[in-house]
């Protein structure tokens, strides 16, 4: 076994990308065997005669736990289990494919590549690393085995197949070298609707007519307000927090939580109930999906459950970093007083919407008539700037970063004005005043790099195209055992 081979020969140290998997696949692996009693198979589906099991399943979650971190949540497995899913069925598919061809990995590659996962910073493999892993969790370290074979065999198998892929001519070379290195100069008009802000009024008729023509959508609508109680260390009984190691305050405080939201289950008076507890109560003004809660320092946490959670329900106990937070959000219809800022806001906004659309409108059908950029500056109190040169991957200094500026001033007629929105919200009136084609010169130095480049690209795209075909043929072939994966 490649295993004991690995613990005889090697000596030296430090940690590689694995130290990071496998310690916590040791939670989730011993969590998966009392789960094989129960409702998990071992087995959780097979590719032809080709097993998948609980433990690569496992597996493979735990390299995005381990790459994400803290970042790493029930929502985000829930999102990325198809794509662990669909990738052990390629998996499969490849060996089998790579058996048919032939195409093999002998033990030395395959100890090669578990030698990589163990380098310290001289680039030397850490023995004593290595050996405290495998003592401590083999069936990861196996698997760690099969993982890097599987790779190895997938490189084979790729090589093979893109091995007989067209190469890329001159003339593709240089076309492509012609479109990347050509720089563009553009004149242009910068609209931002919230320039026009102090231009507009809103009266208080339009915000009443507003909110009585929408009164029925607010109760249940684009906003919410919640009330609730907090519970934090400091409100916890002190004596019983300091006798106990800090690894469990954590969980003392988890407890304590969890059961102040069931007695919350039948409390009309969070108010009352909190002053008798001495626990901190409070409520927050009306708020939307996409906006900031100030009383809990932006977490976007709190804003997703105060819009999953139902009308006059409560919610769980949240972690938030001062502790916990139970919510319940109102289930009354906000009065105009509450929400006449919003209402302000919403009439505001698209009346400067309107008012951008209108003038943008104008000014490049003046500009298309003959009008000067002079006359336009003055007549609407724009200002016309000229950008740098620029390049198709670049960005445009005085603008940055807009792929929307940059593709409309490579594809637009020189001289002619024209209209491009932006994912910003602001609006351009660009025109192209000059293309600049890269010297012919610079073409040799480039060659070969663009050349490679092209035909890596269409390597890629040939290997992708063949691996969806190979899924579809062998769609019948895959049975499931785990329930859990078809919900996937």
């Amino acid at each position: 076994m490649l295993l004991k081979y690995l613990r005889k020969k090697t000596r030296m140290i430090l940690i590689g990308t694995l130290v990071l998997i496998i310690p916590a696949f040791v939670f989730l692996y011993g969590w998966s065997k009392v789960s094989n009693k129960g409702a998990i198979p071992h087995v959780i589906a097979k590719v032809g005669k080709t097993p998948i099991t609980w433990s690569q399943y496992q597996f493979e979650l735990q390299k995005y736990a381990s790459i994400f971190g803290k970042f790493y949540s029930a929502d985000f497995e829930k999102q990325i289990k198809n794509q662990v899913w669909e990738g052990l069925i390629q998996q499969c598919l490849f060996t089998e494919e790579a058996t048919k061809r032939k195409i093999s990995v002998s033990d030395d590659e395959v100890i090669f590549g578990i030698r990589e996962y163990f380098k310290n910073d001289k680039e030397q493999f850490d023995s004593e690393t290595f050996s405290l892993i495998s003592n401590r969790d083999p069936e990861g370290i196996n698997l760690l085995e099969e993982n890097v074979r599987a790779q190895i065999i997938f490189k084979k198998l790729r090589d093979e197949i893109t091995a007989l892929v067209v190469d890329v001519s001159e003339d593709e070379t240089y076309q492509y070298f012609l479109t990347s290195q050509a720089e563009a100069k553009i004149k242009y008009i910068s609209i931002d609707p919230e320039d026009l802000r102090k231009n507009i009024e809103v009266s208080k008729d339009e915000l009443i007519e507003y909110y009585e023509q929408n009164k029925a959508n607010f109760k249940d609508g684009p906003w919410r307000k919640i009330e609730y109680i907090l519970i934090d260390a400091e409100q916890t009984d002190e004596g019983e927090i300091n006798t106990v190691m800090d690894e469990e305050k954590e969980q003392i405080l988890k407890d304590k939580a969890f059961d102040i939201s069931l007695k919350l289950l039948d409390e009309d008076n969070w108010r009352l109930f909190a002053e008798k507890e001495k626990l901190f109560y409070g409520t927050t003004g009306y708020f939307s999906k996409e906006e900031s809660i100030k009383e809990f320092n932006a977490n976007p946490v709190i804003n997703q459950a105060a819009f999953s959670v139902k009308l006059n329900e409560v919610s769980e106990s949240l972690k938030i970093e001062d502790g916990y937070v139970i919510l319940r959000p109102f289930g009354i219809e906000p009065q105009y007083e509450d929400i006449a800022d919003k209402i302000q806001q919403i009439i505001e906004d698209k009346k400067i919407k309107d008012l951008a659309s209108r003038q943008t409108e104008e000014i490049l059908s003046e500009l298309q008539k003959g009008k000067t950029a002079e006359e336009i500056a003055r007549n609407y109190s724009v200002e016309i700037k000229e950008s740098k040169y620029f390049s198709r991957q670049g960005f445009i200094e005085g603008i940055g970063s807009a792929p929307e500026i940059i593709q409309a001033a490579f594809s637009s007629i020189q001289d002619k004005w024209a209209k491009v929105d932006t994912f910003t919200g602001k609006t351009f009136i660009i025109h192209t005043i000059d293309v600049k084609e890269p010297l012919h010169e610079k073409f040799q130095d480039e060659k070969e790099n663009i050349r490679s480049s092209l035909l890596l690209k269409r390597k890629q795209e040939f290997f992708i195209d063949w691996t969806k075909n190979l899924r579809e043929k062998n769609k019948d072939r895959i049975v499931i055992f785990w329930d859990g994966l078809k919900t996937n």
